[in-house]
Formats: C-alpha cells, sequence, structure tokens
C-alpha cells in the first residue's frame, strides 16, 4: 500500500521547527523553542494516531525533538546562602566535618585529606608561596564578612546534606571554587533515596596529578561507576566553575563543566524520585556560590 503524505499541518511546522533547531541548541530560557517543541510532539502524536505522515517521517522526527526537548521547568532549589545562615530556608543538616558561610564565597568547607602529603622542606619557595596564597585569603574573607567563624580543618571527611523531593529527571547546577590550591582535592554531590542516605547518585572530582570526574550510582549493596572523564581541567585554580548535570525520564545524563560537554551516559538502575540531596568534602578548601535544582513537576 502506498504510504499517504505528510498532513498539510504538518510540514509548515516541521520547516519552522528546523529553523528554530539550525539556530542552535535549545536553554531553559528559551521558552518559545519549547513551546514548538510542546506543539511539535503534540502534531506528531495525532499523526501518528491518524496516520496523516510516514512512520520514517515521525520516527526522525521525534529522534530530532528529543534532543532539543527541556523537561526540566519547576525549580527544587536555588540557594546561594545569600542569608548568611545555612540551618533555614532551606534547612542544611551537617552530618561530618564543619560548615560555615562566609559572605564573600558562599558555604564553606575546610578538610584535610586522609592520604596526607609529606611537607615540604623547609624554606622551599613552594612552601613559602602557599603561606603567602593562604594569608591573602584569610585576608579577602576577613573583608568580605562572613556569619561564622573559620574552624581549623578536619581531617577525613565533611558532609552536608538537605531534605528535598526531586523528581527522577533532574537538571543539578552547582557553583563552586577551590580556594586551598591542593592538587589532591575532592568533593562530590548528588540526589539520594532513603533516611539513611545510602542510595544515589554521585558526580565525583577527583583532583591530582589527573584529574577526573566520575558519575556514580550506589546503594547499600553494591557501588558502581557509570562513567568517568579523566582529561578534566584541574579546578583547584581559583576560580569559579559551574558544574551542570541532567539526567532525563529515559535515564540518559549529560554532564557539562563551565557550558562545556565532558560526557554522556545512560543509567535506569535507580528510577524512583530521590529525597535530598548532599554535598560531600573529602579534601580540599571548597566554597559552594550556589546550588540550584530543577525538577520535571510532582
Amino acid at each position: 500500500m502506498e504510504e499517504k503524505n505528510m498532513h498539510p499541518r504538518i510540514a509548515p511546522l516541521a520547516a519552522a521547527a528546523l529553523a528554530a533547531f539550525l539556530a542552535g541548541p535549545v536553554t531553559a530560557a528559551e521558552d518559545n523553542t519549547q513551546a514548538l517543541v510542546d506543539d511539535m510532539n503534540r502534531l506528531l502524536d495525532q499523526a501518528e494516531s491518524d496516520r496523516s505522515a510516514s512512520p520514517w517521517f515521525i520516527k526522525e522526527a521525534r529522534e530530532v525533538l528529543r534532543r532539543y526537548h527541556w523537561p526540566w521547568r519547576e525549580t527544587l532549589l536555588d540557594e546561594t546562602f545569600s542569608d548568611g545562615d545555612y540551618t533555614r530556608g532551606p534547612a542544611w543538616m551537617v552530618d561530618s566535618g564543619e560548615f560555615w558561610v562566609a559572605r564573600s564565597v558562599g558555604l564553606r568547607s575546610r578538610v584535610t585529606a586522609q592520604s596526607a602529603q609529606p611537607p615540604a622542606e623547609q624554606g622551599g619557595s613552594r612552601d613559602a608561596a602557599s603561606q603567602i596564597v593562604g594569608i591573602l585569603m584569610q585576608e579577602v574573607l576577613k573583608n568580605g564578612g562572613q556569619q561564622q567563624a573559620q574552624p581549623a580543618a578536619q581531617p577525613g571527611r565533611g558532609e552536608i546534606h538537605t531534605e528535598l523531593p526531586i523528581t527522577n529527571a533532574f537538571l543539578v547546577e552547582v557553583e563552586m571554587a577551590a580556594l586551598g590550591g591542593s592538587g589532591d582535592s575532592r568533593f562530590s554531590f548528588g540526589p539520594y533515596q532513603g533516611p539513611y542516605r545510602d542510595t544515589g547518585y554521585q558526580l565525583v572530582y577527583l583532583g591530582g596529578a589527573r584529574p577526573a570526574i566520575e558519575l556514580r550510582r550506589y546503594s547499600p549493596r553494591r557501588s558502581a561507576i557509570v562513567e568517568v572523564r579523566e582529561d578534566v581541567p584541574a579546578l583547584d585554580d581559583g576560580g569559579t566553575h559551574t558544574l551542570t548535570w541532567q539526567r532525563r525520564d529515559s535515564g540518559e545524563m549529560t554532564v557539562l563543566l563551565d557550558g562545556g560537554e565532558l560526557f554522556s551516559a545512560s543509567d535506569r538502575g535507580l528510577r524512583d524520585p530521590f529525597t535530598g540531596f548532599t554535598l560531600v568534602n573529602e579534601g580540599g578548601d571548597f566554597a559552594f556560590s550556589r546550588v540550584r535544582i530543577e525538577g520535571t513537576g510532582r
């Protein structure tokens, strides 16, 4: 049987959609493009139902739309710590280590790594430079003002979390800076499930000679590395960096650093909604100036 031609309503809209797509990738702010994607999906549903377009066209169009679809339309959290108090609005709870708010940089945590490096030789130029940088950083924080006195670096691990319903498909954006200049710095963040925070996903930054970013899934029974990128830029340059993590309903995840894509991966090991979000410092001096989480709606 000869296939029917494309429905007259489909062709003009398909041309308009193609023009919008060629203009560049959709972002959260491009509401008009997203509205076009929504309209196109509705028309494709109708075309599929009444067979007014070829199956080939419908399949190809859905694949294009999938890449430009922006499912995260509800802001679940937008925390800048600008009120100087992490214990309310929303409430963050410290599980280990110490955290405090410095108005000039955000939520701060300083942890000494478990595998401490041997001390530098006395009088070495690197050691002297580190001391100077440390003194200057203390002065900057004093002048900027802070809510709480700075505690000494704690050994081992610092963790803080907030209880928050998060849809299984989410967008997480974290703005952070590594202040200590330690090449072995390490931190992670991600959504968790359950009261014991022992199930979830974590995005992990591993400093060192070859910095890497890992995407992990963990549960009480096992932990797995979903994806890893090993040639990432070092984040301990004193500048502010943005890590963006997108997860779709299909389980497809994309991780970006400062707007550039690091990798994409797919994992459907966890399909239920999440119940909170955690930040972990396992070695380094970090400041988190913004944590933004968007979901697909409850």
